[in-house]
Formats: structure tokens, C-alpha cells, sequence
């Protein structure tokens, strides 16, 4: 029983890591797409900036606003 109770937190474990950058994804997609609104508010984060735009050349995620909510779908 001990093995299936290790493999369960595991996969528990793996679920929630997989939630989380969901989320993270689904932050981003709205950061990304809602910009000009989020930088009349006044909230501009300039490392965020240079990371999502260095991640959407290499990745090319943001591309579309279909492509970043399916790939948090899916996750």
C-alpha cells in the first residue's frame, strides 16, 4: 500500500505543478494581449516585458490569443 499511497501524492504533486503553470500561462496571455490597458494603469513591469517578448520570438506563443488559452487547456 505504501507504493500507491507514494505514486498518489506524486501524481498529486505533478497536477497541482501543472495547475499552477496553467495559471501562470493564462496570467501572461492577459498581461500580454491587455498591455496598453495594463500601462495606462500604471502597472508596468518592465522585466515581465523583456521576458515575455524575449519568450514569444523563441516560442512564438503569443502569436495568437488561441494558441496560449489552448495550450493552458491543455496543460
Amino acid at each position: 500500500m505504501s507504493q500507491q499511497e507514494d505514486d498518489l501524492r506524486a501524481l498529486a504533486k505533478i497536477m497541482d505543478f501543472l495547475r499552477a503553470v496553467s495559471i501562470i500561462l493564462v496570467v501572461m496571455n492577459v498581461y500580454w494581449f491587455c498591455y496598453e490597458a495594463i500601462r495606462l494603469w500604471g502597472i508596468d513591469i518592465h522585466v515581465a516585458d523583456r521576458i515575455l517578448v524575449n519568450f514569444n520570438r523563441t516560442a512564438g506563443l503569443f502569436r495568437s490569443v488561441l494558441y496560449t488559452k489552448l495550450f493552458a487547456v491543455l496543460l
